[in-house]
């Protein structure tokens, strides 16, 4: 059983999904994967999960975030460890000098731990005076993708399981993977967008501007992103993006373009599983290749999630508009393979996300360009590596790798 002391301050807690009592992630991930869990005061671990930085209470702190967690109470024993753990991405380098002073104030180099999802975080490891522990960002997204749909689930029980085409579990037992045949496909690729980011809008201007539309199948619900100011975001990238023949206006204007698949609600609170819903398959299944828009592109994190792992998934090749050298990493540590017999794939190592959307763009370009026959004989020409990727996939336990960040604790 893993037993947890909970010192999270209070006004970090968020809305509680699975229950009504307040929780914290590591009780969340214990419950809905099964796993024994209590909340125990004489516990040597405590947590403090950090909060969602867009709550408008959390952003008019007028402290630093960290000076709200009870550093006197460590400091008075020193049998405790805590971990500080979080749901969405903090930047290390954001919190690394305050959290070294506080780790050496109160002597808790060897027992206080950062959690991180982000492995570019380890390239400040020896500049830290405290202890990281990782949780790949599959998993995590995994775990909170679960989570989200037990809360939606108890709110409306038809809301997801009825129209969920494919089973998704913690171990590979409880998964029902399928890979999808090539030979129904009528479709080059699939380009799919929920909530607008600048990746997003700049890859769909221009698949839009340069590939004849009955050849893909082109979604955009245009959500708007209220924590980004995308005029003043892309203004910054204006030189770039000239660079790149892209007029900043015209693509700022672009933002009101729609394309909803039929049956697809514009608004639905579903997100997470919004992919893996029976009329999202079966679009996702008509296409040979897939144009991967994921949820970040930057080159300080890699975040990696079922954007990207439907493809695997489910046999697809793909292109992958995301973070700087995803591709890279998603080899190295998983050991997927990627297609460079396909693509050119020196997109992925772009210096900023305007690169590598515009080659990553011109690939899909060029593949359009094939005859179908062509095209859907160079994705069979694959299918090895295709077979090698669900197996990987396939073979993933979340339940083991959650369990696993204990080990150093």
């Amino acid at each position: 059983m893993i037993r947890v002391h909970d010192l999270t301050p209070d006004i970090f807690y968020q809305r509680n999904l699975l229950s009504t009592q307040k929780a914290t992630m590591i009780s969340d991930y214990c419950q809905v994967s099964g796993i024994d869990f209590a909340f125990d005061e004489d516990s040597y671990l405590c947590e403090v999960e950090l909060p969602k930085m867009w709550n408008k209470t959390i952003k008019n702190l007028e402290l630093n975030l960290l000076d709200y967690i009870d550093w006197n109470y460590l400091s008075k024993n020193p049998s405790k460890k805590l971990i500080l753990t979080h749901r969405i991405i903090y930047n290390l380098q954001d919190y690394l000098e305050k959290l070294n002073e506080i780790s050496l104030k109160h002597n808790l180099t060897e027992r206080l731990f950062w959690y991180t999802f982000n492995p570019l975080d380890f390239k400040f490891k020896d500049k830290c005076r405290f202890k990281l522990i990782f949780l790949n960002s599959i998993t995590n997204v995994f775990y909170e993708g679960w989570i989200y749909k037990i809360f939606m689930c108890n709110r409306d029980s038809q809301e997801l399981y009825e129209f969920q085409k494919y089973r998704y579990g913690f171990e590979p037992k409880d998964s029902n993977f399928e890979k999808l045949d090539v030979s129904r496909c009528d479709k080059y690729f699939m380009s799919s967008n929920r909530q607008e980011k600048a990746h997003r809008l700049l890859s769909t201007y221009l698949i839009d501007k340069n590939i004849e539309s009955d050849k893909g199948i082109l979604t955009y619900h245009g959500v708007e992103d209220v924590h980004l100011d995308m005029h003043t975001y892309l203004k910054n990238y204006q030189s770039i993006l000239n660079d790149q023949g892209v007029n900043l206006q015209d693509l700022l204007n672009f933002r009101s373009f729609r394309r909803i698949p039929e049956n697809e609600n514009l608004h639905s609170k579903n997100h997470w599983y919004q992919s893996l819903r029976s009329t999202y398959i079966n679009l996702f299944e008509r296409c040979l290749v897939t144009y991967v828009n994921e949820s970040t592109s930057n080159e300080n994190e890699i975040f990696v999630t079922e954007k990207t792992w439907l493809s695997y998934a489910h046999g697809k090749p793909f292109i992958l508009n995301a973070n700087k050298n995803m591709l890279t990493w998603l080899e190295k540590y998983y050991g997927f393979k990627s297609f460079p017999m396909l693509f050119d794939e020196s997109y992925d190592n772009r210096d900023n996300f305007v690169d590598r959307v515009c080659y990553g763009v011109d690939e899909l370009t060029k593949f359009c360009s094939l005859s179908f026959e062509d095209a859907r004989e160079r994705v069979k020409s694959v299918q090895k590596i295709l077979d090698h990727n669900f197996n990987v996939f396939y073979s993933l336990n979340h339940k083991e790798n959650f369990l696993r960040i204990f080990d150093g604790i």
